[in-house]
């Protein structure tokens, strides 16, 4: 496992924790790294998969990679190191304007019969002195950037999600829509949209949320919906998904009425 001398592996993780674990890494680095695809798919028919960088700033920078294994359970998601994974290589330079491509593959091949999820983790040295909020200060005070492209090991056949939806006012007043993950599959988020029963609509743009087996996640929506009835329509990266809420006339929780996807 590569480690930095700049920075502890905890410390990696806060660092890509505070970036938004759920946030997909098109142009990881603003517009002057470019990484693609946002996601790899492995499974024991597909062990490799390539992950391509271009460095279109005008300095040279050196990529280093790291392999988590990436949990969820409940509301609480973390990251621990694992060799099930491998990058070939484990460090990347590129001179301005280049490009190179990384090899991400299974240590061990054969069948796997449940889902795993992984982060590659990306940290990028050395190189602007003010790079934004995307940053970490290390211990000699050079900043360094860092990101991640989550990995998906698949089993063999069909393994899909289900998302179970509820909604309910916090006690500020705000409805909180939340979303679990009772299903085998991973799910991603990509908008939803709420109609409630006098044809208010309150829209989720731009989401991008990922549920792994297990896991909650949750959005405050807005404070001025009604009681009554909101049918609901979720974007997803396995189709639409609907339910039928029904939020009390006391504001205080919503049940589930119907459910399809």
């Amino acid at each position: 496992m590569l480690s930095s001398p700049q920075m502890s592996f905890m410390s990696r993780v806060a660092a890509a924790v505070a970036l938004g674990l759920s946030i997909f890494a098109g142009t990881a680095f603003g517009e002057t790294l470019v990484v693609q695809p946002e996601q790899l798919r492995l499974s024991a028919a597909r062990p490799v998969a390539n992950l391509q960088f271009r460095n279109s700033s005008a300095e040279e920078t050196t990529l280093r990679f790291e392999v988590t294994q990436w949990q969820h359970e409940g509301d609480r998601e973390w990251l621990t190191p694992s060799r099930k994974l491998i990058t070939v290589p484990e460090k990347l330079t590129l001179k301005p304007g280049n490009s190179g491509k990384v090899k991400v593959g299974l240590r061990l091949s054969g069948p796997r019969w449940e889902v795993e999820a992984f982060r590659i983790l990306i940290t990028e040295a050395p190189r602007l002195p003010n790079v934004g909020k995307n940053t970490a200060q290390s211990a000699a005070g050079q900043m360094i950037r860092q990101s991640s492209v989550p990995v998906f090991l698949l089993p063999p056949g069909e393994v899909n999600p289900r998302l179970n939806w509820s909604f309910k006012r916090n006690s500020e007043g705000a409805v909180i829509l939340r979303a679990s993950n009772s299903g085998k599959g991973y799910a991603r988020l990509h908008s939803a949209n709420l109609l409630g029963p006098a044809g208010q609509s309150i829209v989720k743009r731009n989401m991008s949320d990922v549920l792994l087996p297990g896991g909650i996640r949750s959005w405050t929506l807005a404070p001025e919906a009604a009681a009554g009835r909101w049918q609901l329509t979720a974007d997803t990266n396995v189709g639409p998904m609907r339910a039928e809420l029904e939020l009390d006339p006391d504001e205080s929780a919503a049940i589930v009425l119907t459910f399809s996807q």
